[in-house]
């Protein structure tokens, strides 16, 4: 096996997917995730899921729908907080996502009785996927996982079968992905459970971490959250019945420092630390030969922490992707990926964590109410689940 600590292999690694490499993923991770599974697929099969992801989470329907829902999802779990009340961020951000992604998947609320259940069996499916090792024996990890799966996958079919009998596969609220998916592609039933149920963890589990790191970050840098705070009071709107001044298409464009907090919390935070890909054929690098065959790391955190490529890496600064024309572009900055595999979900992503933080910074106070960092391995977490306390703001 060949780790690369090299930004220019890891870009040729992902430019060159299924070229001269290909993604590589544990047996186990197959079982949870399923054979037909976006994140599981190659080449053609890969380029038509990701096609399908691109086509429904598109950019106008970030503004006509996607935008709406998260701020009216993340104001209704916000609604409950009080005076020092005490918070798992990671908590809250885990629910936020996935009831954005329940809805939109698969037209779930929350609430109703099934969809507490399925939650439960997501997260118990999610817990091994995350965190266990492959040893299928009756109370491992592993083993709680794969049966949540199963009742995972339980409920997709049968929202799938409900879906057949209906005109256009629509659910009772309207469009979700579900029903897109069937109306409007020539998916087998087993593609697209399994799509559903990848399209959930990538929904819910990055874009949660995301948040919770931003959050740790910024409760470490007044500065920056003072400026992030002042940039969203500037597109502030009329508040509603409710009291909430929700986040419009036209606010969310002009918040150019969110987007660079997002960034350095991504390269400082490396939620995606790296991928292992396989060699299609000999490369030679630099004067290096890789065979054919062999696994090759690619290190997203090494590049992220390259002194050569950002000075002093391992501080937050999320100035630094601030220039005169704007937002600074780099290829050598891999927090969805690249090539062929780029998240298609990145803007989306970034959609929901700027609603998220906009509602927060505008209508809170918040400090850490329990000492709580964030652990690396074998995914970022944080033990406690981030606690703080809340303090309503004026």
């Amino acid at each position: 096996m060949i780790v690369s600590a090299d930004a220019e292999l890891t870009r040729l690694m992902l430019t060159n997917e299924m070229k001269t490499f290909e993604t590589e993923w544990p047996e186990h991770y197959k079982k949870l995730m399923g054979e037909s599974s976006i994140l599981i697929l190659n080449g053609e099969e890969h380029r038509l899921l990701r096609n399908s992801v691109l086509n429904f989470f598109s950019f106008a329907r970030l503004e006509s729908h996607f935008l709406k829902d998260a701020n009216e999802i993340a104001t209704g779990i916000m609604s409950s907080w009080r005076e020092g009340k005490v918070i798992s961020a990671l908590g809250a951000s885990e629910t936020y996502t996935l009831d954005f992604a329940l809805k939109n998947v698969m037209g779930m609320r929350p609430g109703e009785p099934e969809v507490e259940q399925f939650r439960h069996d997501y997260h118990e499916f999610r817990e091994g996927l995350l965190f266990a090792l492959p040893i299928n024996f009756p109370g491992t990890l592993y083993n709680k996982s794969l049966k949540a799966r199963g009742k995972v996958q339980k409920v997709i079919r049968r929202i799938y079968d409900e879906r057949r009998k209906i005109e256009g596969c629509r659910g009772p609220r309207g469009d979700d992905y579900i029903g897109w998916t069937m109306s409007g592609t020539n998916l087998t039933r087993d593609m697209i459970c399994d799509l559903m149920q990848g399209a959930l963890f990538a929904s819910e589990e990055t874009t949660s971490r995301a948040i919770s790191l931003i959050m740790f970050f910024l409760e470490g840098s007044p500065k920056a959250l003072e400026h992030l705070r002042e940039e969203h009071l500037k597109v502030r709107m009329p508040r509603d019945k409710d009291g909430w001044s929700m986040l419009s298409w036209e606010g969310y464009k002009q918040l150019q420092f969110t987007q660079c907090v997002i960034n350095e919390s991504l390269r400082l935070g490396n939620i995606t630390r790296f991928l292992v890909k396989k060699a299609l054929a000999d490369v030679t690098f630099k004067g290096y030969l890789i065979t054919k065959g062999t696994p090759v790391v690619a290190s997203f955190a090494s590049a992220h922490f390259d002194p050569s490529l950002f000075k002093d890496p391992e501080s937050f600064d999320p100035w630094r992707w601030q220039t005169s024309s704007g937002i600074l572009k780099t290829n050598n900055f891999f927090p969805f990926s690249g090539g062929p595999r780029l998240c298609p979900g990145a803007e989306l992503a970034r959609v929901e964590i700027a609603v998220f933080l906009h509602h927060l910074l505008l209508n809170f106070d918040y400090k850490l109410a329990d000492d709580d960092k964030p652990t690396a391995f074998p995914v970022i977490n944080f033990p406690k689940g981030y606690p703080i306390k809340v303090t309503p703001r004026e």
